[in-house]
């Protein structure tokens, strides 16, 4: 993977066909079975199929953690049943997302973590807004994606109103998107799908990654 130094962080949203090659070495289905096996290393979080709303999850209290851990039966059963995954803090997943993270960070001085969202099959559209200029790498399946002004209104359900996307796209796994920070776009899954994004925080300088400790076994 190849970031240059001269990608930056700007108003303008950018698509990037064929940006990385075999994009699975990043994250696979048994990666992604790591991760809900293993919920106090993750932040797992699941939006519903059809409404495009989270879902609550039911928290356990651990003898061994300070917090109360996610249930990872319930995680599982979200999943089998069409609904998105989304797990946070999977920069430290491996040593591949840890490099793609630095490489990002050095060309852009900003502080990165990875965030996968993961289902098994086609779901409803749903649109949601940036909190943090991110990019997105498809990694598995066909998805479906549209970036719009950002003064473009979410409506209910959790859809936009009739406006003309900037950028209306099919991502491929190798593809990348980038999407300004406070940006609406959506999406539509139209198969089993994984997609990595990547937000940047502008207001912190890039992690010391050399003593992080690696997620993976």
């Amino acid at each position: 993977m190849n970031i240059s130094d001269n990608l930056s962080l700007d108003s303008t949203p950018l698509l990037l066909k064929e940006f990385i090659n075999d994009a699975e070495f990043l994250a696979t289905h048994s990666d992604m079975e790591f991760c809900i096996n293993h919920p106090w290393q993750y932040t797992p979080s699941i939006i519903h199929r059809k409404l495009g709303n989270s879902l609550p999850l039911k928290f356990k209290h651990s003898s061994w953690y300070s917090k109360n851990i996610v249930d990872k039966r319930q995680v599982l059963d979200f999943v089998n049943l069409g609904h998105t995954l989304t797990i946070e803090n999977y920069s430290v997943h491996s040593e591949a997302t840890q490099e793609v993270c630095k490489r990002f960070e050095a060309a852009l001085k900003v502080s990165c973590d990875m965030h996968v969202d993961f289902a098994l099959g086609a779901v409803n559209n749903y649109s949601k807004r940036t909190e943090y200029p991110m990019f997105v790498i498809q990694v598995q399946g066909e998805t479906s994606w549209k970036v719009f002004d950002k003064h473009t209104e979410i409506v209910y359900n959790n859809k936009v109103s009739q406006e003309t996307a900037t950028i209306d796209t099919i991502l491929k796994p190798g593809d990348m998107l980038y999407i300004p920070k406070d940006t609406v776009y959506s999406v539509s899954p139209f198969e089993k799908r994984i997609s990595i994004s990547v937000p940047c925080d502008v207001n912190s300088l890039p992690i010391d990654r050399r003593n992080l400790k690696l997620n993976e076994n």
